[in-house]
C-alpha cells in the first residue's frame, strides 16, 4: 500500500509529457521565425522551390510574413496553460487550410513531383497531430480527420521513400552502414505506423515509435547538417528540416506520453 505522500505511477511520464509539449512548442516558434526571417536574408518568394520547406508556404511575402507571424503566437500560446487548447486548434486550423488552399492546387498540377508532395503532406501532418493533441476540443469528426490526415501523411512519406531510395540513401549518414537498407526500414516503419494511427491500433504504441525515429533523424542526421564542421550552416533548408523534424518528435512523444496518462489515471483505481 502506497502512503499518502507516495507519488502516483504516472507523475514521470506527466513530466516528460510537459517536456515534450514544451519541444512541440518552442519548435512551432522556430518554425515560424525561419518563415518570417530566411525570405529576408535569401530573397522573397523567387521561385517555388528556392526554400523548402519552411511552412507554410504562402504565395506572396505579406501572406508569408503572416503566416510566420501566427506561427510564433500558436507556439507562445502552447507553452501556456491557459492558452494551449486554442493555440493547438489554430495551429492545426492555419496548417490546414494553408496546405490546402497553397498547396494541394499546386501540387494537383504536378502530382509527380516529389517536393510539392512533402510541402503538401507535411502542413498537414503537423495539422492533424496537432488537433490530436487538443484534449478532444475539437469533437469526433474532426479528431478522426485529424487522425486520417496524419496517417495518410505517414503512408506517403513511407512510399516516397521506397520511390527515392537511392536518392534518399546519399543522406545517410556515411558511418552507417547499410544505407539503402535503413531508408527501406524507415519507409516500411512509416506505413505501417501510418496504418496503426488510421485505424487507431496500439496508438500510444505507434506514436512513441515515430517520437523515436524522429528522434534518430535529429541526432543522427539533422543535427550534423547544420554544424559547421559536418554541413551547412548557412543553409535555412537544414534549418527548417531540423525544427520540423524536431516539431514532428515532440508532437508524437507527447501524444503517446498523453495517452500513456490517461491510461494510467483510468486504471489508477
Amino acid at each position: 500500500m502506497r502512503g499518502p505522500c507516495a507519488p502516483k505511477p504516472n507523475a514521470s511520464v506527466r513530466r516528460l509529457r510537459d517536456v515534450a509539449q514544451t519541444l512541440f512548442a518552442l519548435s512551432v516558434i522556430a518554425v515560424g521565425i525561419l518563415t518570417v526571417a530566411v525570405p529576408l536574408f535569401h530573397g522573397r518568394y523567387t521561385t517555388v522551390s528556392g526554400v523548402v520547406p519552411v511552412i507554410p508556404w504562402a504565395p506572396s511575402a505579406r501572406l508569408g510574413d503572416l503566416c510566420g507571424t501566427l506561427w510564433m503566437l500558436c507556439g507562445i500560446g502552447l507553452l501556456a496553460s491557459p492558452t494551449r487548447r486554442p493555440a493547438v486548434i489554430a495551429l492545426g486550423a492555419l496548417l490546414f487550410c494553408s496546405a490546402m488552399l497553397w498547396d494541394a492546387p499546386r501540387y494537383a498540377l504536378h502530382v509527380r513531383d516529389m517536393n510539392l508532395r512533402t510541402r503538401l503532406f507535411e502542413p498537414l501532418a503537423i495539422a492533424g497531430l496537432a488537433w490530436l493533441l487538443s484534449d478532444g476540443a475539437i469533437g469526433v469528426t474532426a479528431a478522426a480527420i485529424a487522425r486520417y490526415a496524419v496517417a495518410l501523411s505517414l503512408v506517403v512519406f513511407g512510399i516516397d521513400h521506397f520511390l527515392a531510395l537511392t536518392a534518399i540513401a546519399t543522406i545517410v549518414p556515411s558511418w552507417l552502414p547499410w544505407h539503402a537498407f535503413w531508408v527501406a526500414v524507415f519507409g516500411a516503419l512509416m506505413i505501417v505506423c501510418g496504418i496503426g494511427i488510421a485505424f487507431d491500433i496500439k496508438s500510444h504504441a505507434v506514436a512513441a515509435a515515430l517520437a523515436a525515429m524522429f528522434g534518430v533523424w535529429v541526432i543522427a542526421l539533422h543535427i550534423p547538417s547544420c554544424l559547421p564542421s559536418w554541413g551547412e550552416p548557412g543553409n535555412p533548408n537544414r534549418w527548417s528540416s531540423l525544427f520540423i523534424a524536431m516539431l514532428l518528435c515532440a508532437g508524437f512523444a507527447a501524444f503517446a506520453l498523453r495517452r500513456a496518462v490517461a491510461t494510467s489515471a483510468g486504471s489508477a483505481d
